[in-house]
């Protein structure tokens, strides 16, 4: 049908025609193919959007009947907005989601809340912090509260609360030390703060601790402290925060009134920020994980080339050794605040953000994955769960202390 319109000159009018092909009988590999060779079909924006609908709107396959009981590579994904979170588990190349029920404790706390943060705290533990959003009577509230689950316990408590409240800050975390910087209640956006949950109590909170022995025993996650250490070279927000090693790396985000590509590390032996290499292309909200001691930086907010800011669809990775940034292939979907895992040599990534209707089709609820040994993307027929157009936070766990 597609040559039929080609032929005729008539490609505009490939979309209507196209409800009539059965897409569910013929390989989502072949359209994908299509569409990346096809120069005709890249330059016909009507007829690229119509195919990779098509894509989207294929049914979800069946699941595998027999599978581990437990895996030890587990990709948390939250997204705003949401009284439920994903944990997406991987058992070699099936991927399973299980939806969890954030707690009645923290329900009215995350209803509507956007821009909070989290960060993986030692092998287990997920620490989630601040936020913002509106409240039954549509108005506006900042959160400092703060929470850890424990995966293996399937276990969530209430933590030490951000120094104040807080959104759109970066966190990260070298064994137990958490450190936070870029948010709204930071003095300024290049202040850089720590907190240890394994430190003794501090005295200010001795006393109080004291009157609350019991709940301080059965929670070693409470009355902690927040104290700054070295700042940033620039001031910069929306900042996402990695940590490979005992280093943790600040990579992109926003930095006077634009977006930046600047990356920074930092030393918690030295207490000292090192600019190293910048990204190729200027980024902040994209998703990030680490495998192999590099970091994988997916999509994000940005200029783009072809048309107004807004999502990405330019990939690459840092290698700390050599210093550098080398761009992959873009993927298919232009995307944000995506969730992200590197695992069995490829890259997942699910949902995130769409952009604006004028470079539509979005992400929606589509997982991409990049393979490297074939060196090329593909769009997997499992669809992540949820709504549509979902940004995400996460952090990836590689090996579960079961």
């Amino acid at each position: 049908m597609l040559e039929w319109c080609r032929k005729r000159e008539r490609l505009d009018k490939f979309p209507e025609l196209s409800a009539h092909i059965r897409f569910e009988l013929i390989s989502v590999k072949f359209v994908l193919r299509f569409v990346r060779d096809d120069a005709g079909v890249r330059a016909n924006a009507a007829v690229t959007n119509s195919l990779l609908d098509k894509i989207q709107a294929l049914p979800v396959p069946l699941p595998a009947l027999s599978r581990p009981r437990f895996s030890t590579q587990v990709l948390v994904a939250m997204p705003y907005r949401s009284k439920t979170f994903y944990l997406i588990t991987f058992f070699g190349d099936h991927i399973e989601f299980v939806v969890k029920q954030f707690p009645e404790m923290i329900h009215e706390h995350i209803d509507a809340l956007i821009n909070y943060s989290v960060c993986k705290v030692g092998e287990n533990l997920l620490y989630m912090a601040g936020g913002t959003g509106y409240n039954v009577n549509n108005e506006p509230f900042h959160s400092d509260k703060g929470f850890v689950y424990d995966l293996v316990e399937d276990a969530w408590t209430p933590s030490a609360n951000l120094q104040g409240d807080s959104s759109s800050f970066g966190m990260a975390a070298v064994g137990s030390d958490i450190y936070a910087m870029g948010g709204d209640s930071f003095n300024s956006s290049d202040e850089v703060l720590r907190m240890d949950f394994s430190a003794p109590l501090t005295e200010r909170y001795f006393f109080f601790a004291i009157f609350n022995y019991a709940e301080n025993e059965k929670n070693p996650f409470l009355f902690r402290l927040w104290s700054p250490v070295s700042r940033t070279t620039y001031n910069r927000a929306s900042v996402h925060m990695v940590t490979v090693g005992s280093r943790i790396f600040a990579i992109g985000g926003m930095l006077d009134g634009g977006y930046t590509s600047t990356v920074e590390v930092y030393d918690p032996e030295t207490n000292a920020w090192t600019e190293v290499d910048s990204m190729s292309q200027a980024r902040c909200n994209p998703g990030v994980t680490v495998a192999g001691g590099r970091i994988y930086v997916v999509g994000g907010l940005g200029d783009n080339l072809l048309g107004p800011p807004g999502a990405l669809k330019t990939v690459e990775y840092y290698d700390p050794d050599a210093d550098n940034w080398t761009s992959l292939p873009d993927m298919y979907f232009s995307r944000h605040s995506p969730a992200v895992a590197h695992v069995n040599n490829k890259l997942f990534v699910f949902g995130g953000g769409s952009p604006s209707p004028l470079l539509r089709p979005g992400p929606e609820r589509t997982i991409e994955c990049f393979d490297f040994e074939r060196h090329e993307w593909f769009v997997l027929q499992d669809k992540i769960p949820g709504r549509s157009n979902a940004m995400y936070v996460g952090d990836f766990f590689d090996n579960l202390d079961t």
